[in-house]
């Protein structure tokens, strides 16, 4: 459901200061990156990268993954 961006200015404009300053503070954090998560996610490229240097993985072009993948859901 879409909602009315003037609408929720509007009713965040009858708060009083100090809760419009926490809903902003909040509305920051959400906009903040998730340094665990993108950390998370180096480490697992590093892994993946590391698997495929020492032979250990082989990969896939993008047109032979579409192929496999479909082969997969049409069984």
């Amino acid at each position: 459901m879409p909602v009315d961006l003037e609408l929720v200015h509007a009713e965040a404009m009858k708060l009083d200061p100090a809760d419009r300053i926490r809903l902003l503070e909040r509305l920051m954090g959400d906009l903040e990156p998730d340094l665990d998560g993108e950390q998370a996610w180096e480490r697992e490229a590093e892994r993946r990268d590391a698997e495929w240097a020492a032979g250990q993985v082989g990969v896939l072009d993008g047109p032979q993954t579409l192929q496999k993948i479909r082969a997969q859901l049409s069984s």
